[in-house]
């Protein structure tokens, strides 16, 4: 399964540029993800149309994190990102958490549309990228 979640994140992350995943070892950072971070995906017709990687654990803060969210190019437009979110949201609230945030680069206007259809909105400014969270109590 992760090998072909992976595949679809490293294609993004090459017809950007590099800007998709802004980390200094792509495989690093998806070999984190899989060994701490929880997953849900999505299919269509036996295909991964996406996945998102998040964490729900930090009781301290009671909010989870969304470290990674992507849609399959032949998929977009379809829902998937906007039901991952929502499976994410469901999860944090299942399990007494306050909140959800993510951190999104300023420059993918796509995703930041999305987050704030679903309710997130911008809690810190930093220099490229933007944190944005939501209250889900």
């Amino acid at each position: 399964m992760f090998d072909k979640l992976f595949e679809i994140a490293k294609e993004e992350n090459d017809q950007q540029g590099g800007d998709f995943m802004r980390v200094p070892c792509v495989n690093s950072y998806l070999d984190k993800l899989k060994n701490n971070a929880e997953f849900v995906t999505h299919s269509i017709a036996s295909e991964y149309a996406g996945f998102v990687a998040f964490y729900c654990n930090n009781r301290e803060s009671s909010e989870s994190f969304i470290s990674l969210i992507i849609t399959s190019p032949g998929f977009r437009g379809k829902k998937v990102g906007s039901t991952l979110i929502d499976s994410v949201l469901n999860i944090t609230r299942s399990r007494g958490f306050d909140a959800c945030a993510l951190e999104v680069a300023k420059s993918n206007k796509g995703a930041i549309a999305l987050y704030e259809r679903k309710g997130f909105r911008i809690v810190e400014n930093k220099d490229d990228s933007f944190i944005m969270r939501i209250d889900i109590t």
